[in-house]
Order: structure tokens, then C-alpha cells, then sequence
């Protein structure tokens, strides 16, 4: 069931998408950044509800991912012109065999590695989770929490440092320290990882994070390695635009390989959680530096 449901809201993510990068695009931020908020707090909101009523991590992922979906699927349809839907229609009516083929064809040429990489950056903040779920599926409702408390680091770095910079990193051919300098880089990853942490501290307080079963220290940990995503997102848009599909690509597969060497090794010298922990500082870092020298070398392509 739950393999279904992530299959229908990886569909309607490529169509939120669209929706959004037409806004960026178009400066529309304000109306960007509403629909948002919209999309990545309310199901959040009513999943930590359910789960303070009823309970049960069960109901607390299943309201997260209705809500989710039909916040989603709503956004889409507001979002969609009519003559948007006309198009989808008149596409779906004169489809066939050879149009079919063809499309095939000019998809791996020019799409597929593209797809391929926002796949894979994609799912790059989800690591924690998707591991948590394959090792320890009952902790799996307590580690979602935290990562949408993480998910802030990257929202308000994405917002405020990113979203209005998507042309430039396109049109204009600057340098990755032309674009954003050092300094101000810094300064929004220590603003994005003290949010994170007031975030922590103020449900620590209110005793909102009462279940998590988990120490300050390793809360701060997951928060820093949120915060270094959030910054090398910057020039993973840069190299995106500037560099060939091998460079980024192969920054990724990079952290997905240290993922997986370092776990499978503090895992037999510590436990679970601190492992996990560790292991996905080591390899955002890896990523922001490995992100960060390809960008500087820009002149590959």
C-alpha cells in the first residue's frame, strides 16, 4: 500500500514541480513560496495531530501521506489553465506506436541523465528515512519528525538564497563565488542551523519531542547535516546548468557509496542511531566539497 501511494505522489511531484519552476521563473516567489509552505507544513500538522491523538505511528504516516497527496493533487488542478488540460488531452488523443518510439528516442537523448540526477538529488535529503525504514521500520514515524524539522534548513536557504537566482545560474555566466560570496553562504548556514535548533529546543520545551527517542547531541547532528545539504544545494543548481551529466552524477553515487561503506562500518563499533548519524555528516560533507570543486572547474563543459 504504502509502495502504491509513494508511486502516485512521485507522479504528482513531477507536475509540482513544473508548476513551481514556471513561478520561479515567472518571480512570482510570494505565490511560490505560499504554495509551499502549503504543500510541505499542513500535512505535517495534521500528521503530528493523528499521531497525538491516536497514538500509533501507523496513523501518523498514513495521514501524512493523505494529506500530502491531496494537498498535492489540489495544488496541481488550481494550478493547471484550462488550455493546459486542452493540450493533455489533444497530446493523450493523437498518440500511437511510432510517436511513442520516437519520444523514447529524443528522451534518452536529451532527458533521461537530467531526470536521472533530479531523481537522484531528490532523494538525497530522504537517506536518514530510507535507511531507518530498511533497518528499523519502527523507528521510522520518530525520524520523519526530525527530518521535516531538518526540511526548515532547507526551505529558508531554498527561499531566501536560491529561488531568486534561478535565471542567473542559467543565463548568466558568472562564477559559483560571483553568484553568492563565501561570506553570505556562511551566514545563511548558520541561520538555517539556528532555526533548526530553536525549532528542537521549542518542542523539547513544550514537550512536543517527548517520544523521540533520541539525545540533543544526535538531534544537533541530524540538524547540521540538514543545514550542509541546504548550502551545497547552491552550487548543485550551478553545476546542474554548467556541467556535464558524468560530473553531477557522479558527485551523487559518491555520497550514495559513503552512505553505504561507513554505515555498514561504525555499525559494528557503535550503535544504530549514532552510526546513522555520523555517517550522513561525513557524506553531506564529502558532497558540499566535491560539489563545491567541480564548481569552481566549471570550464568542463
Amino acid at each position: 500500500m504504502y509502495a502504491i501511494s509513494f508511486f502516485l505522489i512521485l507522479i504528482l511531484e513531477k507536475f509540482f514541480d513544473e508548476i513551481q519552476r514556471l513561478l520561479q521563473f515567472k518571480k512570482r516567489f510570494k505565490e511560490w513560496s505560499n504554495i509551499f509552505m502549503l504543500k510541505s507544513i499542513t500535512p505535517l500538522v495534521f500528521a503530528v495531530a493523528a499521531f497525538y491523538i491516536f497514538g500509533k505511528e501507523t496513523i501518523l504516516i498514513g495521514v501524512y501521506l493523505s494529506f500530502y497527496f491531496l494537498i498535492t493533487l489540489y495544488i496541481i488542478l488550481y494550478k493547471t489553465t484550462s488550455n493546459d488540460k486542452k493540450l493533455f488531452i489533444k497530446v493523450l488523443n493523437d498518440l500511437n506506436f511510432k510517436k511513442i518510439i520516437n519520444y523514447l528516442k529524443i528522451y534518452k537523448q536529451k532527458l533521461f541523465l537530467n531526470q536521472l540526477q533530479s531523481f537522484s538529488t531528490r532523494n538525497i535529503p530522504l537517506t536518514d528515512r530510507l535507511v531507518v525504514q530498511f533497518f528499523i521500520p519502527d523507528f521510522l514515524a520518530q525520524i520523519s519528525i526530525i527530518s521535516q524539522l531538518g526540511t526548515v534548513c532547507i526551505m529558508f536557504v531554498d527561499y531566501f538564497l536560491i529561488a531568486h537566482r534561478r535565471r542567473e545560474y542559467i543565463a548568466v555566466r558568472k562564477s559559483i563565488f560571483e553568484i553568492v560570496s563565501l561570506t553570505k553562504l556562511m551566514f545563511f548556514f548558520i541561520v538555517s542551523f539556528i532555526s533548526y535548533i530553536l525549532l528542537i529546543a521549542t518542542g523539547i520545551y513544550f514537550k512536543l519531542l517527548q517520544e523521540i527517542d533520541l539525545s540533543f547531541l544526535l538531534l544537533l547532528m541530524i540538524g547540521l547535516y540538514y543545514s550542509i545539504f541546504a548550502i551545497s544545494q547552491h552550487f548543485a543548481q550551478f553545476n546542474f546548468w554548467n556541467l556535464k551529466r558524468k560530473y553531477t552524477l557522479s558527485v551523487d553515487l559518491i555520497f550514495y557509496l559513503v552512505v553505504f561503506s561507513v554505515f555498514l562500518f561504525l555499525r559494528r563499533i557503535a550503535d544504530f542511531y549514532f552510526s546513522l548519524a555520523i555517517t550522513l555528516l561525513v557524506a553531506h560533507i564529502c558532497r558540499l566539497v566535491m560539489s563545491t570543486i567541480i564548481s569552481i572547474k566549471k570550464k568542463n563543459k
